[in-house]
């Protein structure tokens, strides 16, 4: 019966202990510097002798099974056909092991059309470098297979050895692409790091240095629809955001977060809002200033506004030391004195002007208690008669 911990072995090769709790399919390992390295029956289940190359590894793998291949540090192939490595088994995840300049390298050149052609859904293809060796390649890696997890470093070989496209993903829904892409400042042959062709429902976190003379995402041909997008931008000689995400196919709905080392600040848009910097300082000439207020009776705060255009006088209540703001503009100027006086019906508040040459009285209705304002000046006087008691 086979238990968590299980050996497994191949006809022809050795024993390897499989933890199927986390590997419950095959596991498989290619390792292109190992002496014993063969595309060979017996082999590719230990990394004592391993396979040769990820596609004859691919081909081993059983669909939907949950197999993966670990390709090992120092790991290097070259490909230089468009069917010279095809990721088409559908839930196989090809995991590259090691850090840094010792993760395992892929090199795509000699053909424009030269790819890796990940096809099958449900793959995972993470932890490797992608090298571009020919300058105006056309995609270093296409995909259409939904539900894919790619996770790469790319690397363009020169300023003048460039790739036109890192990452083309056409019709794919629920993908994760992840790249850190490493380009050339001088450089004048890349269009895109990813371009995503009637997608959907897609996450993009990228890291991109270099030049993208289009944008650094685009979504072409088709309109994508529900992508995310964050990471990392610098488009060299490009300062004003026009170049991080284009939606060149029109009608895509999408949103994009992330820095621009370019143009120095972070930024954040997408389909219903353009896209711009987080720059609060040019705002300010806009935007009013605050000044928070308390109420003295139950410390309530209120917050107080004063503008280039407006200011505002905060006003108290002597009955129960509340506040009322009062705005002053053309119809209540700024030199001009209130108080404000309370009803003893509801308690509300009701403010009362006085200026130089009028004055007003607040009296207050013997019936019901409510008040009103009653105007003295020069030439006219209003009384309120009250009925008698």
């Amino acid at each position: 019966m086979r238990n968590a911990i299980f050996s497994n072995y191949q006809p022809g090769g050795m024993f390897s202990v499989i933890d199927v709790n986390k590997h419950p399919g095959n596991v498989w390992f290619v390792d292109s510097g190992h002496t014993s390295a063969s595309n060979s029956d017996g082999y590719g289940q230990n990394p004592d002798a391993p396979f040769a190359t990820i596609d004859y590894a691919i081909g081993k793998c059983t669909a939907n099974n949950g197999d993966v291949i670990y390709v090992m540090p120092g790991h290097a192939e070259t490909l230089a056909t468009a069917t010279a490595m095809a990721i088409d088994v559908a839930g196989a995840s090809v995991i590259g092991l090691g850090a840094g300049n010792d993760r395992p390298k892929i090199t795509i050149g000699t053909l424009a059309a030269a790819t890796i052609a990940a096809s099958a859904a449900s793959i995972a293809f993470k932890n490797i470098i992608v090298i571009g060796a020919l300058d105006g390649l056309d995609s270093a890696i296409t995909v259409t297979g939904d539900d894919c997890d790619i996770d790469i470093e790319y690397r363009d070989t020169s300023a003048a050895v460039e790739s036109n496209i890192a990452i083309l993903a056409t019709s794919v829904d629920r993908g994760k692409f992840k790249v850190n892409y490493i380009g050339f400042i001088a450089g004048n042959a890349v269009t895109n790091a990813v371009v995503l062709d009637g997608c959907t429902s897609c996450d993009v976190d990228i890291a991109f240095y270099g030049i993208a003379s289009t944008s650094i995402v685009e979504f072409l041909n088709n309109a994508c629809h529900n992508i995310n997008i964050k990471g990392y931008f610098y488009n060299s000689g490009t300062s004003d955001l026009s170049k991080n995400v284009v939606d060149t196919a029109t009608g895509s709905t999408w949103h994009v977060t992330g820095f621009d080392g370019a143009a120095g600040c972070g930024f954040s848009g997408g389909s219903g809002a353009a896209i711009a910097g987080d720059d609060v300082s040019a705002l300010i000439p806009a935007v009013d200033s605050y000044m928070l207020v308390q109420n003295t009776l139950d410390r309530s705060h209120m917050l107080v506004q004063a503008g280039l255009d407006r200011s505002y006088v905060l006003v108290q209540a002597t009955a129960d030391q509340s506040y009322m703001l009062v705005k002053a503009n053309d119809q209540i100027t700024a030199n001009t004195s209130y108080m404000l006086v309370q009803t003893t019906l509801d308690r509300s508040h009701m403010l009362v002007q006085a200026t130089a040459d009028q004055s007003y009285m607040l009296v207050q209705s013997a019936l019901d208690r409510s008040y009103m304002l009653v105007q003295a000046d020069l030439i006219k006087s209003m009384i309120l008669l009250l009925p008698s008691t």
